[in-house]
């Protein structure tokens, strides 16, 4: 705008110059003969010539300036695009990048010294920049010459780039792409989807709350994998599943390590992940991961490594301590409860960096504050709060939560239940800490219509194995029979033991770890010990063997009145199990639980002060079960995918009857161990196999052929000849 007016000035003198120019020859050739005008002619034709050069200057500026301001919005864009980080390393590319990043900041440099210049140029003296330009001392026309020298250049090598990155990336390609085999062992490897776990934890927990937390890392150059532990769930509650985690979010980032996992896989397919010498597979698998000199830039996250409860622990934590001392470029981050034997083992570790939230209480309690404030206006916009109640609830929650986050949310969740008009009577009654708190809780619970229903249903909650879905309950739970088949009802028993259980997508979870720990007589600290005392007498008040002796009993039970020959209707007798489509309803839905932990509460119900049952008759309810039973039960566990768990469980009884040989239990007990050994293979990949191949096969003098003779296939004529007995 500033050299508008004087551009179309210099315009329309250009256009009066042209003129002129254009009859230069015409008028040359007839003054030629008088030698005066030719000479001054010849001064005329040099004055226009300089006059025209300001005039072409001028038009030459605005044409740059215009060219020069959409190169560099294109440029912009460009270096966005073309110079981003690599999803993936592609190592060889590297100098050809950083040598295209020098040309592109070559290339802003010359756009912006034009830019400059030009401004210089503007705010001159407008006298002085007709001198200059009727001399081309700027020579506008040259500047953008070289700038467009520049861009072809440029343009020349980023082609080059391009068609060599394109041909790197698919290299990649061809080289990451899954075949059948990759995706099968990668299905076999998954046993969760830390992401998912990640979903459901911000699910249930509220999501992630912006004041309490801050991003540090840029993720966008390296790998990240975590893992989250939780007690109370058996997927995600042992060492071996932590690996297994970690190890499947590092091949979806960097898809070239499968070939570390498909290097054990082919030799042991499926197995490899189910038998005894798991860990060690996964261990020879995850140190070659973290050797490979192609992986990225690693961080290893585990959470709540005090929830892996299971007998692994220490080799995980013996791994971590060595592994963190072998590079940098694999970072672990772990937490947990401080818990000396945890502290203890990672105490080995090499350039660590302890972080003890008691030493860093003001970031805390800053967290907790935060989250206090959200979750009264939470609650405030709930039940209408007035301005005074809402101040005295987040007042008490600040001066009582201890920096718990937990506390918080439990007394929240509590108050959303109680009227308006008793909230702050109500909100006073909540003590001080958590362990006091639970036993609040317990003791109000105690006072409900429904309290025995309440204390049954936290003892079996507490003692299974794994959270365990409604339907699984109504198996293991004595409830009133109006209530048995309704599971809304169900709910809400579930409901009136909030302040310990909590119902996600059809599964009953404790609350927290804490919630358990103190119905079992673990609380967390010492003043909450004899309250915690208190609540195990309340809900065991026969003893922890009782429970699990009532849930393997209603367990034999279910199973002996649901279990049947095809049970999901396959009928064809090689059907693979893993093709298996679950019916709706599942007819297993109510004894899954049941068929894969029966043995394991039957064996937790003796004890040295436990004789009140006796264990091993020989027409007991176990005889009848496997007498009857067992070939129902392994199409089971194979359509359940836990046939090597049926093994186990049935080694685990063979040791419970102590090698007593002499009984019929003892002696069926050991046959259906024999079977199982030598069939689990073909009953795992085809479940009704059970009364085709391993009945005809099973030796002539097999306990459990000859209770199944029934099963047989009649249309294998003649029969096979077999071994009496098992060549053991």
């Amino acid at each position: 705008a500033k050299t508008e007016k004087e551009a179309k000035v210099k315009e329309s003198l250009g256009v009066a110059v042209d003129i002129v120019l254009s009859a230069k020859n015409i008028i040359s050739a007839a003054i030629q003969a008088v030698p005066q005008a030719a000479l001054a002619w010849t001064g005329i034709c040099i004055a226009l010539e300089m006059l025209a050069n300001p005039i072409k200057e001028t038009e030459a500026n605005r044409k740059g300036i215009d060219y020069v301001v959409k190169r560099m919005d294109w440029y912009w864009n460009l270096s966005t695009s073309l110079l981003r980080g690599p999803t993936n390393s592609i190592s060889e590319l590297d100098g050809m990048r950083g040598e295209l990043e020098n040309q592109i900041v070559d290339l802003y440099k010359a756009l912006l010294s034009y830019q400059i210049k030009s401004v210089c140029a503007y705010y001159r003296n407008r006298g002085l920049v007709f001198l200059r330009d009727m001399i081309t001392l700027d020579d506008w026309k040259a500047d953008l010459g070289t700038i467009q020298d520049a861009e072809n250049c440029f343009q020349n090598d980023t082609q080059t780039y391009t068609n060599q990155q394109v041909t790197s990336r698919l290299e990649q390609l061809v080289s990451y792409a899954m075949s059948e085999k990759d995706q099968q062992s990668l299905k076999h490897l998954r046993l969760t989807d830390p992401r998912d776990d990640k979903v459901r934890i911000e699910r249930t927990k509220g999501g992630l709350l912006q004041d309490s937390y801050r991003n540090t890392a840029n993720a966008r150059h390296c790998n990240v994998a975590y893992f989250f532990c939780q007690a109370t769930d058996s997927r995600i509650n042992n060492a071996t599943a932590v690996l297994r985690g970690l190890i499947y979010l590092l091949i979806d980032q960097q898809p070239s390590i499968l070939s570390h996992v498909r290097s054990e896989y082919d030799r042991a397919g499926e197995g490899l992940f189910k038998d005894a010498n798991t860990w060690d597979a996964l261990l020879r698998i995850f140190t070659n991961i973290l050797r490979d000199p192609s992986l990225r830039t690693t961080y290893l996250v585990i959470d709540a490594l005090d929830e892996c409860v299971t007998t692994d622990l220490p080799q995980l934590l013996d791994f971590i301590a060595q592994q963190s001392s072998s590079g940098s470029r694999v970072k672990w981050i772990v937490s947990s409860r401080n818990w000396p034997q945890i502290e203890e083992r990672l105490e080995k570790a090499a350039d660590k960096v302890k972080v003890s939230l008691e030493l860093n209480a003001e970031s805390v309690a800053a967290a907790v504050n935060a989250f206090i404030l959200y979750k009264v206006d939470d609650l405030a916009g709930l039940k209408k709060y007035d301005p005074r109640t809402k101040k005295t609830v987040q007042d008490y929650l600040c001066s009582n939560a201890q920096d718990t986050f937990l506390w918080v949310a439990l007394v929240c969740q509590a108050l959303e239940k109680v009227q308006k008009g008793f909230t702050l009577k109500k909100l006073r009654m909540f003590p001080s800490g958590l362990d006091a708190l639970y036993a609040r809780m317990r003791e109000d619970m105690s006072q409900f219509d429904e309290s025995d229903l309440c204390k049954h249903l936290l003892a079996i909650v507490t003692i299974v194995r794994r959270p365990i879905s409604l339907e699984e309950l109504t198996t293991l739970v004595e409830v009133p029979d109006v209530i048995c088949d309704d599971l809304e009802s169900l709910k809400e028993i579930i409901g009136l033991c909030g302040s310990f259980l909590t119902l996600r997508e059809q599964t009953v979870y404790f609350v927290h770890q804490s919630a358990k720990d103190f119905l079992l007589g673990n609380a967390s600290d010492k003043a909450g010990n004899q309250a915690s005392q208190e609540a195990f007498k309340w809900v065991f008040p026969s003893g922890k063997e009782d429970v699990n002796y009532t849930i393997f009993s209603r367990s034999l039970d279910a199973m002996s009145t649901t279990l049947r020959r095809d049970i999901y209707g396959l009928s064809a007798p090689g059907f693979p199990s893993d093709k298996v489509q679950v019916p709706d309803p599942d007819p297993l839905a109510t004894v899954r639980y049941s068929c894969i932990y029966w043995v394991d509460h039957l064996c937790d119900s003796v004890s040295s002060t436990n004789t009140k049952r006796p264990l091993t008759p020989d027409n007991g309810v176990v005889y009848t079960f496997l007498k009857t039973k067992y070939l129902y039960w392994l199409e089971a566990l194979s359509l359940l995918q836990a046939i090597p768990a049926g093994v186990i469980a049935i080694e685990k009884l063979e040791g419970l009857l102590g090698g007593n040989n002499q009984s019929q239990l003892s002696k069926l007990v050991w046959d259906a161990y024999q079977f199982a050994l030598s069939f689990k293979s073909i009953i795992e990949q085809a479940p009704l196999q059970a009364y085709i191949s391993a009945l005809i096969f099973a030796p002539s003098g097999s306990l459990i052929r000859r209770n199944f003779k029934v099963e047989e296939p009649k249309w294998i004529r003649p029969k096979l000849a077999a071994e009496l007995d098992w060549n053991v």
